[in-house]
């Protein structure tokens, strides 16, 4: 229920000319990010610096209404939350609408997920192959938003470019370079990641 005026007090973000050329040259751009800072802010501040959709994409929730509560969040400014399962068909779909596709890809994948084990943090770690793969099928230009907080409920987003074309890179160099993105940001702001979702709940099965 933020308001505009108070959104544009509490987030900055830098770099959005990088993803503005982008647009502007191509169809859409792949937004990924981790999990350090109240990501819906920063995609709100995003469609209204950039004047393009912003569509995240998302895990459906079991319950009804908090996924109802969810959806109706992340929807604010005319965006159009993807359920992940649902994400390949809209990139067809939907492959004419200029947009910035926003993914959170750090959390640990389930065994039944194809995943990639490299060193992260200074221990080995799986991250999902589909961010690889989504990038692939989409084909557009790829960045990385690190976003940490600067005071408490104040918040600093820059833009840094992953990649003009993924399909140009092979996967374990893509899902590398991302988990290095995510890596510099947490050494930045340790206490600002989202440790309690158990990163390393399976590490004996990696």
């Amino acid at each position: 229920s933020i308001s505009e005026r108070e959104l544009r007090s509490r987030v900055t973000i830098s770099n959005t000319d990088l993803i503005r050329e982008a647009l502007d040259d191509h169809q859409s751009a792949l937004l990924l990010t981790a999990h350090t800072a109240p990501t819906e802010w920063v995609g709100q501040m995003l469609l209204l610096k950039l004047g393009y959709y912003i569509d995240p994409v998302y895990k459906p929730a079991h319950s009804k209404l908090a996924d109802n509560f969810i959806f109706n969040i992340r929807s604010r400014y005319q965006s159009t939350p993807i359920p992940y399962k649902k994400l390949a068909k809209d990139l067809i779909t939907r492959k004419n609408i200029k947009r910035c596709i926003a993914i959170l890809a750090d959390l640990e994948p389930r065994r039944r997920d194809q995943s990639l084990k490299i060193n992260f943090l200074n221990q080995p770690t799986r991250f999902f192959l589909s961010i690889d793969k989504i990038a692939k099928l989409a084909n557009v230009p790829v960045f990385f938003i690190a976003i940490k907080r600067n005071t408490r409920g104040h918040y600093e987003a820059e833009i840094k470019k992953l990649c003009d074309n993924p399909n140009q890179m092979d996967s374990e160099e893509f899902v590398k370079a991302y988990a290095a993105c995510v890596e510099e940001v947490i050494k930045l702001k340790p206490e600002a990641w989202l440790w309690t979702h158990r990163r390393w709940k399976h590490s004996t099965a990696v």
